[in-house]
């Protein structure tokens, strides 16, 4: 009903095998470099150095070397000219440096942003990470402590109906307990596999 609702498709379906429930955070640290945003500054900064690159060159002189020759009358002598052209750069300190600087900085403050990138980023999984091990640990608990329990105070109940030491209200409010705990249960393990796709598809392989 919901990929109906999300894609238009009154017969949508879902093909191939569900993503892993399962988080590798060594893997997820060690791709964060490789993050579509990430590459994006990359890119940024190296435009940035090459810019500079280029404004350092404008102020280095250009120079030019240029020769003739000319053949002249019988009664003169030939003729070879050679000659050097150098450009200086004038007034480098108000044009040159202030261009220089400039693209200097645009170029610190790009790697300045990808590193306030990186950190953010890293924080982001974190913290995803940090509530996709709380979720873990709830699911963890209702398998292993609340089910368990409730299914037991359920049984009970029930011997203690059977034998007459207990009203049929308590009886059933007991195995609507276990119900609840149940669905409970796996509520939190859909939490859990949420969490693992979504950390997945946005700092792993499938957001690059």
């Amino acid at each position: 009903a919901q990929l109906a609702r999300f894609t238009g498709d009154p017969v949508a379906d879902t093909a191939g095998d569900p993503p892993p429930p399962t988080v590798d955070e060594a893997t997820l640290r060690a791709g964060i470099d490789a993050l579509p945003r990430l590459r994006a500054l990359d890119a940024r900064a190296i435009a940035a150095d090459a810019e500079t690159g280029l404004a350092r060159a404008d102020k280095r002189p250009d120079w030019s070397v240029n020769a003739a020759y000319g053949r002249r009358e019988p009664n003169y002598g030939d003729l070879v000219t050679l000659g050097v052209t150098i450009d200086l750069p004038f007034f480098s300190k108000k044009r040159q440096d202030p261009k220089i600087a400039a693209r200097a900085s645009e170029a610190t403050r790009a790697r300045l942003d990808r590193e306030a990138a990186k950190r953010d980023i890293a924080a982001s999984l974190d913290a995803d990470l940090a509530d996709h091990r709380m979720h873990h640990e709830q699911l963890t608990n209702a398998r292993s402590q609340l089910v368990p329990l409730a299914k037991k105070r359920a049984e009970l109940d029930l011997v203690s109906y059977a034998a007459g030491k207990l009203d049929l209200g308590t009886a059933l409010l007991s195995t609507l307990a276990l119900a609840e705990a149940e669905v409970d249960a796996l509520s939190r393990e859909a939490e859990v596999a949420r969490d693992a796709i979504r950390i997945n598809t946005i700092y792993g392989e499938t957001g690059r």
